[in-house]
């Protein structure tokens, strides 16, 4: 008698940073002979992300978890209980074995559906310190796995795993010429500047009032999120809206990375040896994960940080030559790190909770 196909639903949205290691993750359990929904946002961010992926991918309504007063508050919280009964029909009809959440905000009224259901739900934190969707999720939780070594959760009482970051495989593989022929120039001292999947403002300000002084230095790749691109006659500058195959390759050229510091984005420029400055999101815009994660990478040497409030064309500017001229020091310490075995750590915790 044949037996039922391994079910696993994932759940996690708001970011690029909710998406890529769920799809590192997917990649394996499909070779492994799992089928996978995933749940998604309305705002069409995660099926675009996904759209090269297999994964058969549904969305539901959701609201926004805000730390800050706002008229909205109560309106979503009409859009997540909608969103609760979304999930519990998705997974009554899909039954998975198991729930895997990512986190961001679409997380959490799948994750006390699937409470409802009596589903195993499994979950992972990039950050140092666990957003508020997976500190709400936690109760809820067979398993906590996380990036950080460091990280402590004293009021969980289930499973909690150190797992490392889900790295997607593209960049286990990636090819600096591939990434120079998808710049369309072979050049050298290439500085890639990455405002993640929505772009940095910021950072984009900051990287083009700068560009005079760059472009005699380094070959500018910026990646500055779909709307920002901007008119510029400058030859050693390039501008994309969105990259998603291609980074890896684009990462791989690279002589030196400036990003904010959210933990994929970081974990896939330390996994790839990049000496790098990173630029996290100051407390006013963010509850200070990116702070977090950016102490953590300097403490051990393998990135330099500017703050947003000390950053200006002049510190920018400087930090990026005295990267360049120290990157044979961050290129010694990056080599120390080991890229743990992630998605082999995460995907045994959500095998044992479907065996369960």
């Amino acid at each position: 008698m044949m037996k039922n196909k391994k079910k696993i639903c994932m759940v996690g949205g708001g970011s690029a940073g909710h998406v890529f290691p769920a799809l590192a993750i997917s990649s394996r359990l499909i070779e492994k002979g799992w089928e996978i929904e995933f749940i998604g946002s309305r705002s069409g961010l995660e099926r675009r992300l996904l759209a090269s992926s297999p994964l058969i991918v549904r969305e539901i309504f959701s609201g926004k978890l805000r730390r800050y007063w706002s008229f909205r508050n109560f309106s979503d919280v009409f859009l997540v209980i909608f969103g609760f009964l979304q999930s519990l029909l998705l997974l009554w009809r899909f039954r998975p074995d198991v729930l895997f959440s990512k986190g961001g905000f679409v997380s959490v009224p799948v994750v006390y559906a699937a409470a409802l259901l009596r589903i195993p739900t499994i979950a992972h934190e990039s950050d140092y310190s666990p957003g508020l969707a997976n500190r709400l999720a936690a109760p809820f939780l067979r398993a906590f796995c996380v990036t950080f070594s460091d990280t402590r959760l004293a009021w969980f009482r289930s499973r909690l795993v150190h797992t490392g970051n889900p790295v997607r495989a593209e960049f286990l593989s990636a090819d600096p010429k591939r990434g120079k022929t998808f710049i369309g120039k072979d050049v050298g001292n290439i500085l890639l500047v990455l405002g993640g999947s929505q772009g940095a403002e910021t950072i984009n300000k900051i990287v083009r009032e700068s560009l005079v002084e760059l472009s005699r230095h380094f070959f500018v790749v910026h990646i500055c999120g779909p709307g920002k691109k901007v008119e510029s006659n400058h030859e050693n500058y390039v501008q994309f809206e969105f990259v998603e195959k291609e980074i890896a390759d684009l990462l791989a050229a690279a002589d030196l990375v400036v990003s904010r510091a959210g933990s994929n984005s970081l974990f896939e420029i330390i996994a790839m040896k990049k000496p790098n400055i990173l630029i996290p999101l100051g407390l006013s815009s963010s509850r200070g994960d990116q702070i977090l994660n950016a102490r953590y990478a300097k403490e051990r040497g393998w990135s330099s940080v500017i703050t947003e409030e000390t950053l200006t064309t002049q510190t920018f500017v400087q930090e990026l030559l005295l990267l360049h001229e120290n990157s044979n020091v961050y290129l010694e310490n990056l080599s120390e790190f080991e890229p743990t075995e992630a998605v082999e750590r995460i995907i045994i915790e959500i095998e044992c909770l479907q065996k369960n």
